[in-house]
């Protein structure tokens, strides 16, 4: 645990709580619900960003093919869609400091 902790302190953690639980009761300030492992390896977010872009991309393929164009079903999809993209956005931007980073800021 303090493996953890410490290197919580020496980089920001990567939030990929969906904004959904927020509509939960929440302290100020309180602790992100949902993060990256802290001790995760550069590959792991990677394979991590690679299975919420799969996935994501299954998600809509599976839905067109369901429902193909219905209004409703486009309208539920995209508020899915949205915030696995803001995930792996999030995910992405930790992924690019880190390797901005390992190359000297010459990313």
């Amino acid at each position: 645990m303090d493996k953890i902790v410490n290197l919580q302190a020496n980089g920001k953690p990567v939030d990929l709580t969906p904004p959904a639980v927020g509509n939960w009761r929440q302290q100020a300030g309180a602790a992100p619900v949902l993060i990256v492992n802290p001790l995760a390896s550069l590959h792991q977010r990677t394979a991590l960003a690679w299975v919420t872009a799969s996935d994501t991309l299954s998600i809509l393929e599976a839905s067109h093919a369901a429902h193909g164009n219905d209004p409703g079903n486009d309208r539920a999809m995209l508020s899915v869609v949205i915030e696995r993209m803001h995930q792996l956005e999030r995910l992405l931007n930790d992924m690019g400091d880190r390797t901005a980073d390992l190359e000297g800021g010459a990313a």
